[in-house]
């Protein structure tokens, strides 16, 4: 059970996600990796006591399925669905939240 399945699959999408590969000893940057991540759930609101502790700079939050994978300053690109959701390149502000209903992650537009 996730709070992303009480959701209508209509307001689902995917998030595509670009993770920095880092630097070897030299300073090189090294490759790094993509993968999807779906179902997810784009909202650009959140509940008041949560918004009351967000960073002020989060234009918009994904709720995925536990153990959703996703990292501080990964790049997310979210699809153009419907006009139902923020689109475009979002990069992930702050920390994910991880509980045992989902991953909460907030983003901020780039």
């Amino acid at each position: 059970m996730s709070i992303v399945s009480q959701f209508p699959v209509e307001w689902l999408t995917s998030a595509d996600v670009q993770r920095g590969g880092g630097t070897d000893p030299r300073g090189n940057p090294l490759p790094g990796s993509e993968h999807t991540v779906a179902p997810v759930l784009v909202t650009t609101q959140s509940t008041e006591e949560e918004a009351r502790t967000d960073l002020p700079d989060t234009s918009a939050y994904v709720l995925a399925e536990p153990g959703a994978d996703f990292a501080p300053a990964d790049v997310v690109t979210i699809p153009e669905g419907a006009r139902l959701w923020p689109h475009g390149r979002f990069i992930v502000n702050g920390d994910p939240g991880f509980t045992p209903l989902g991953v909460r992650v907030q983003l901020r537009r780039i």
